[in-house]
């Protein structure tokens, strides 16, 4: 009965172990270490509203991305509004990628699940520090292949935007 005892109370301490190593983890991956790097981080910031518009006589539309910024790492939200004589479409996405010397690498992932599409976007930091520049390359899904088309997005403050930018719009 004696070895009985021992065996549960030592399977009852690894388990205790084991959720207390958990924790301690969760919380240095979790809490302590983005809030160290963040303290640390001395670089850009590209938090804040972007916008981007393109407009001719035969469509219009407009981009808008949120970045929130922990040090390098990037998450936000993209919006993108379409309009021509024949469609007019609206794209949400979640957005999560990383700032690396100047550039912006993003992944952008549908809000709406139904929704096939994805992309990710190469995006140089310009105009000091007002514009974002680069490449967004998506599924097209009318045409069933990768799309590559130019961005340009301009930062926002206090609801002006300092510069208009050219957005070449994608087909959903």
């Amino acid at each position: 009965m004696d070895y009985l005892a021992q065996a549960v109370l030592g399977i009852v301490t690894g388990i205790l172990t084991t959720v207390i190593l958990f924790l301690i983890k969760e919380l240095w991956v979790k809490t302590i270490r983005p809030y160290v790097e963040e303290i640390r981080y001395k670089g850009v910031s590209v938090a804040g509203l972007w916008r981007g518009y393109s407009r001719d006589e035969f469509h219009d539309s407009d981009a808008t991305l949120f970045v929130e910024q922990s040090a390098q790492k990037i998450s936000g939200t993209f919006s993108f509004r379409f309009r021509n004589p024949e469609k007019q479409f609206v794209l949400e996405y979640q957005v999560t990628g990383y700032l690396w010397e100047g550039y912006l690498t993003l992944n952008f992932r549908p809000k709406d699940r139904a929704i096939t599409t994805s992309a990710m976007a190469l995006l140089k930091i310009a105009g000091g520090g007002n514009s974002l520049v680069g490449q967004f390359c998506f599924r097209n899904v009318e045409i069933e292949a990768v799309t590559a088309i130019h961005m340009n997005l301009a930062r926002q403050h206090d609801n002006v935007i300092l510069r208009t930018a050219p957005l070449v719009p994608p087909h959903p």
